[in-house]
């Protein structure tokens, strides 16, 4: 009896062990036919068979395998899409004229004084006030865009601030330039009625 009792705690303890791990199931490798029916008695075969005559196919039917792929034909020598033809015109692509050799210094020579020519900067006052008048920029719409820029760059206020605090010896000089542009201004005027009158009158 003494010698019976190890024997049933090992058959105990290896019982509680195998149901705590899990039973792993068996690999079946993956099959793109359909099983063999060898063994028509077997309820699952049976099973599977009914299905597939309620389908109206039968299990060595050609549609139900899958065809395997046809290789792709190896391109000749001879066509452009081989890589002896790939490899040939890569080659003249690399010995063409746009990787001739060059010097150092024919290259200096040739754009030396293009980089060196230096750029006319124009920073007078009138930079930023003044819109040339082209083919596609009529003197209508070239005033209208001065007009914007002279109101974006507030040019008005700055002016009638300097005019509030400047000195008298400046308003006294700007007073009498004033007056002289004004009589110009008179003048040219009165010129040009004049001119446009003796055109009238035939002279």
């Amino acid at each position: 009896m003494s010698s019976l009792l190890p024997s049933l705690r090992r058959t105990t303890a290896t019982l509680t062990r195998r149901t705590l791990l899990a039973t792993p199931t068996p690999y079946r490798p993956f099959s793109s036919t359909l099983p063999s029916l060898s063994n028509s008695n077997s309820p699952s075969n049976a099973t599977l068979t009914n299905i597939l005559q309620n389908l109206g196919a039968t299990p060595n039917d050609p549609s139900l395998v899958k065809p395997a792929p046809v290789p792709r034909p190896p391109p000749a020598e001879g066509s452009s899409n081989s890589i002896p033809s790939r490899l040939s015109k890569s080659l003249q692509k690399a010995n063409t004229s746009t990787f001739m050799e060059w010097e150092a210094d024919d290259f200096a020579s040739k754009y030396k004084d293009r980089a060196s020519k230096e750029v006319t900067l124009r920073l007078d006052t009138t930079l930023g006030r003044n819109v040339n008048v082209t083919r596609t920029m009529p003197v209508e719409k070239a005033l209208q865009r001065l007009a914007g820029s002279v109101s974006r760059n507030r040019v008005f206020q700055e002016w009638r601030s300097r005019k509030f605090h400047e000195r008298p010896a400046l308003k006294r000089k700007r007073l009498r330039r004033e007056r002289s542009e004004a009589r110009f201004a008179q003048s040219v005027r009165a010129a040009i009625t004049r001119t446009m009158e003796l055109r009238q009158m035939g002279w």
